[in-house]
């Protein structure tokens, strides 16, 4: 088992977690960014203030919960399984 440390968890950076969690089980992803949260899509910002998309929810394309259900995997120092 090794430890693969991602710093940013910008598109390339989930894109990268995913790809190591499906396909190398066994290994723990270490996800470091200076954001709080999982893939935030800032540049869907003005669609919702606009109101073109329903809810602020609809700008995060991936959750901890899913990174748990692959493996072991962390964000910014904490078990991606906690909020």
């Amino acid at each position: 088992m090794s430890k693969i440390v991602l710093v940013k968890a910008n598109h390339a950076g989930i894109a990268a977690a995913n790809t190591i969690l499906d396909n190398y089980p066994g290994n723990e992803v270490v996800i470091i960014d200076r954001n709080t949260n999982l893939s935030y899509l800032g540049c869907g910002t003005a669609l919702w203030v606009g109101q073109q998309i329903p809810s602020f929810d609809n700008l995060f394309y991936m959750n901890k919960e899913a990174f748990t259900s692959k493996g072991e995997c962390f964000f910014n120092g904490y078990r991606c399984d906690i909020n």
